[in-house]
């Protein structure tokens, strides 16, 4: 079996499950048998930036709701959930040659231009049968000028929504 990285894998899963924010490149790769399909503009996106959008988020959410905080701000996930949702082997999860990772995190924020957005991070050392968090684990890129991120996935529903699926009410 071919080694895998985590990086690889969330790449995989965000431009299988999510789109992007229209921007294209001219590189081509294949996804899901298309190799016409564009590639989305970066997904990394600086993490001082994401954390900005989570607290908009929380405060836009306080601000209509009489100071509440939000009642959700992020979803923990199984690796083995994303790779079943990908029609992916699920015992890849417990390789650790191929997955460094065991769960995954997606905040929810907005930036200024009031686009929702969700941002993916690592997780080590979670246990959601014990409702244990775990850490987030920050990602690094090897730039000339290496910085920190999160992965950016941009492609709410209702501008990119499933046609036809039971899951939208909206159909």
């Amino acid at each position: 079996m071919k080694k895998i990285n985590l990086n690889s894998v969330i790449v995989i899963c965000a431009l299988a499950l999510f789109s992007c924010d229209n921007k294209t490149e001219t590189a081509k790769m294949g996804n899901g048998g298309n190799d016409n399909e564009p590639v989305c503009g970066s997904i990394e996106l600086p993490v001082d930036t994401a954390v900005k959008c989570i607290k908009r988020y929380d405060s836009l959410w306080k601000a209509s709701h009489a100071g509440q905080p939000a009642p959700v701000r992020a979803f923990t996930i199984r690796a083995v959930d994303l790779l079943k949702a990908m029609g992916m082997p699920t015992e890849m999860a417990s390789d650790t040659n191929v997955c460094k990772y065991n769960h995954v995190r997606v905040y929810l924020g907005q930036n200024y231009d009031n686009a929702y957005k969700l941002f993916i991070t690592p997780v080590s050392g979670a246990n959601l049968c014990n409702s244990v968090g775990g850490a987030d684990v920050i990602l690094s890129n090897t730039k000339a000028t290496p910085s920190n991120y999160v992965l950016d996935l941009n492609a709410p529903c209702p501008q990119v929504c499933a046609s036809n699926s039971v899951l939208n009410p909206n159909n």
